[in-house]
């Protein structure tokens, strides 16, 4: 490493051919690349990403790494996050891609008593063309400052774009392997029992809905009953940081009423 590593971008892939290269690109072009490390793993990709993968190798700060076997999302973003040097982590879908300045101002939101800054998105086509934007900031940052209610009852952090800090993350064991391909909530979740949740408006990050992405298959019968069970255990962690007897029964009382609503749902699909 030529300097010291500020933040380390964890790019997990798996059959990322078509936009893996824009994503990678939009990560050599951020304006602290001198600070930034890019980590991406390819977890055994049918397509030919890791090849595409190959011609980065070698580059200033850039590790690419290809696993054995299959090891899914979570498992993946471990091991590439025990051998990241950055001091922050950013987890990048390979499909996603950032603003020239986004790690910038993300680390410039950051401090010691800060374990994740999330953000905005826009929301881009297959052709980077932006038709949407992810969340209402205003509501955002009402949730954000009553980050325990909120990380108790869903997951209202976009993670896209999303800045982790190390020492946190390592704090709190990193991602849960519960789940093969999704856990995000429930690091939100650990990360706001240790140490505070920021969120920021100052830039927004580029989030790719196409027709593969992983959330479309959150309608499938047998993945809405996993996502059921993912729920309560998100819950149940986010319901640990709550002291306040009102607010507890409050978080409660909407788990109780989603927790219906959801399982009605996976058992008349079943």
């Amino acid at each position: 490493m030529s300097q010291e590593i500020i933040c380390s971008i964890i790019i997990p892939v798996y059959n990322g051919s078509k936009f893996i290269e824009k994503t990678i690109k939009s990560c050599l072009d951020q304006t602290l690349r001198q600070k930034i490390e890019i980590i991406a793993v390819d977890d055994c990709s049918k397509d030919d990403s890791y090849q595409i993968l190959s011609q980065y190798s070698g580059m200033q700060n850039v590790t690419i790494i290809k696993n054995e076997v299959n090891l899914g999302l979570m498992k993946t973003n471990n091991k590439a996050a025990s051998m990241a040097q950055g001091t922050y982590l950013l987890f990048l879908g390979h499909d996603d891609m950032l603003e020239a300045n986004h790690v910038e101002v993300m680390v410039s939101e950051c401090d010691e008593n800060v374990s994740l800054v999330h953000c905005n998105a826009n929301l881009i086509d297959e052709n980077d063309q932006v038709f949407s934007r992810g969340v209402n900031d205003t509501m955002q940052i009402y949730r954000n400052f009553f980050i325990n209610y909120y990380i108790s009852t869903r997951n209202i952090v976009h993670s896209t774009g999303a800045l982790v800090s190390k020492k946190h993350f390592d704090m709190v064991h990193g991602w849960s392997e519960v789940y093969k391909n999704y856990g995000e909530w429930l690091l939100w979740a650990k990360l706001s029992s240790v140490a505070k949740v920021k969120y920021t408006t100052k830039v927004r990050a580029l989030y790719r809905r196409h027709a593969t992405n992983i959330t479309n298959t959150f309608v499938e019968p047998e993945v809405k009953k996993e996502l059921y069970q993912y729920r309560l255990l998100c819950t149940q962690e986010g319901s640990k940081n709550i002291k306040n007897p009102f607010v507890l029964l409050a978080v409660k009382l909407t788990n109780i009423y989603i927790n219906a609503k959801e399982r009605a749902d996976a058992e008349k699909n079943s």
